[in-house]
């Protein structure tokens, strides 16, 4: 039985060694003025080694109570053509220098219904026309991005205009700066630690609403920033850029009360009125800050700089 096995073997052996010149790949050999030649050449290099500043306008979309307007501008190195590093940073309108009486305007249609049919004046929902003073907003960002430009070339528009454009795609992190509603809390009168006075608790209603609201400025230490975007150069030098952004932050953004008695498993609060309430705890701080995605969009031009010795500061780079 043995024997059989050494001689099937042997057979095999031979019968590889016999067909392996058959197996051999074909050598391609290319000749000609092409032989040894990189396969672009004359590219210009719109990126990199070059400086860009890119002033912006853009605004959040898909919000749930009130939209935020941006105004800011992007400053970028590009180390390569596919690789850049860069700060954005934005300030809005209505978190910071419009106030919320005076931009209404940008509330939404959920914000408007609310005010239309509150009637209860409570802490968490106040009368009608006053809901969109809690609502929180954005005041500003500041983010550092990592940028990769995968893809480069010419898009053509009508068959007769050709752009030079690109599209990337972009992660980061910065600071955020809200506007969200402060303390509040809602009791019988006398306890110092509850600024929403009520003098018959029975009846549901806040004394003074106005009292209880607050809105407070604070700092995010840590905002996400990731997205994508498109560049149109229009010259060498100037840029249309297209730019979507997500960024996920956590705030009060509909200044009511999120947080239950019973969240950490204990009734930790027994001074409310109300001590056999699960939810709400009739109480506004930091516990009811929730995740939320912020969408935006903006759109800017940009300008890019070359530095050099030979070269002009709105000139790109070609390689050999």
């Amino acid at each position: 039985m043995s024997y059989r096995k050494y001689v099937l073997a042997a057979a095999a052996y031979l019968l590889v060694m016999t067909c392996a010149p058959l197996l051999r790949a074909q050598e391609i050999v290319l000749e000609g003025p092409l032989v040894g030649q990189p396969a672009v050449r004359k590219m210009h290099l719109l990126r990199e080694g070059r400086l860009s500043v890119t002033p912006s306008v853009g605004t959040t979309l898909l919000d749930t109570y009130r939209r935020n307007v941006f105004i800011g501008a992007m400053l970028e190195y590009s180390v390569y053509d596919w690789f850049a590093v860069g700060v954005w940073g934005v300030y809005s309108f209505n978190g910071g220098t419009c106030d919320a009486s005076a931009c209404t305007w940008l509330d939404t249609k959920l914000t408007k219904e609310v005010e239309s049919k509150a009637r209860s004046n409570v802490m968490n929902i106040p009368d009608a026309d006053k809901f969109h003073k809690q609502v929180g907003t954005i005041q500003g960002l500041l983010t550092f991005d990592l940028k990769f430009i995968p893809l480069r070339g010419k898009l053509g528009l009508f068959k007769s205009l050709f752009l030079q454009s690109d599209f990337y795609v972009f992660i980061g992190a910065g600071v955020g700066f809200v506007k969200e509603r402060g303390y509040a809390s809602d009791s019988l009168s006398g306890n110092a630690a509850y600024n929403c006075r009520d003098e018959t608790p029975a009846d549901g209603k806040a004394d003074d609403y106005n009292a209880c609201m607050t809105m407070k400025s604070r700092t995010i230490a840590v905002v996400p920033s990731i997205g994508a975007g498109f560049d149109f150069f229009i010259k060498e030098w100037l840029a249309i850029n297209i730019e979507y952004r997500g960024l996920p932050m956590k705030f009060n953004i509909s200044g009511t009360d999120e947080y239950g008695h019973n969240a950490s498993g204990k009734d930790q609060d027994p001074g409310y009125y109300n001590k056999k309430a699960k939810f709400p705890d009739h109480k506004i701080d930091g516990k009811d800050r929730v995740f939320t995605w912020i969408n935006a969009i903006n759109f800017g031009l940009s300008f890019y700089f070359t530095f050099g010795k030979t070269e002009g500061i709105f000139k790109t780079r070609i390689t050999d």
